[in-house]
């Protein structure tokens, strides 16, 4: 038999060295490739960034301030009293001349107040309390007449008497109402109230009716003198308040004549 020759353990390698260097260089071509598309990626960032341009920034345009317009009452008000113009010069006289007229007016609105307003004002406060005081006595009289009339039928004397106090008292009260519209008659006159003065006289003359009634033929005389005022003061009313006031106060005057015989 013949012996063959087994291969030596030099020449098993061959075989194996050339399978390791088949799977060599696929890797090797790997890295190249992978090293080219990360050049090609490098190149294609360079060249984006290389074409991205930069956006220019707005700047506002610098705010300039503007300055105040006058306003149109400023520049009327200029134009009308521009003391380098004749028309302002005689603008600035007139407001002036204004001014001091009105002042006057002011002050004679306060002079003629507590010269003629206040007095007969607190004169007719007065008059009110008289009267209120002599309504009060006439109650009171009256009270006492008719007392004495259901206590004493058979005293006619003093019946009498007390009738004659009582006339006596409801004339002063008259007259006390009859001086309250003559003096709210002088106030609204003085005030410009033509229409309120004529209704407090025609009050008046009413009441001057009453008075003649209860007072009789004793003072008829007095009576017709203030009849004629009072006449006298309603005729001239309108047409001339200043009469109509002078006869109100002889008017008012007789009346207070009257009521002093009366208190005696």
């Amino acid at each position: 038999m013949e012996n063959k020759e087994m291969p030596s353990e030099n020449e098993l390698p061959a075989e194996g060295d050339a399978s390791l260097s088949g799977q060599v260089e696929p890797a090797a071509e790997a890295v190249e490739a992978f090293e080219t598309i990360e050049t090609v990626e490098t190149a294609q960032a360079s060249a984006t960034s290389e074409s991205v341009v930069e956006e220019p920034r707005f700047t506002p345009p610098p705010v300039t301030e503007v300055g105040t317009q006058p306003s149109v009452l400023e520049r009327f008000s200029h134009w009308l009293l521009d003391k380098e113009t004749s028309r302002g010069r005689f603008m600035r006289s007139a407001l002036r001349w204004t001014a001091v007229a009105l002042a006057a007016f002011v002050v004679g609105l306060i002079v003629f107040y507590f010269w003629q307003y206040r007095p007969l004002q607190a004169r007719l406060q007065d008059t009110q309390t008289q009267l209120e005081a002599a309504q009060a006595e006439a109650v009171s009289l009256q009270g006492d007449l008719d007392d004495a009339n259901a206590a004493n039928e058979d005293l006619s004397a003093a019946n009498t008497a007390l009738e004659e106090d009582v006339r006596i008292a409801t004339a002063r009260v008259l007259i006390a109402q009859i001086q309250s519209k003559a003096l709210n008659a002088r106030l609204q006159l003085n005030i410009r109230q033509g229409a309120a003065a004529q209704k407090s006289l025609k009050e008046a003359k009413d009441l001057l009716t009453d008075l003649d009634e209860v007072l009789g033929e004793d003072s008829a005389q007095v009576l017709e003198q203030m009849e004629t005022r009072l006449a006298a003061a309603t005729s001239s009313l309108i047409s001339d308040p200043t009469v109509a006031i002078k006869d109100l106060e002889t008017f008012d005057t007789l009346l207070a004549q009257q009521e002093k015989i009366l208190s005696k």
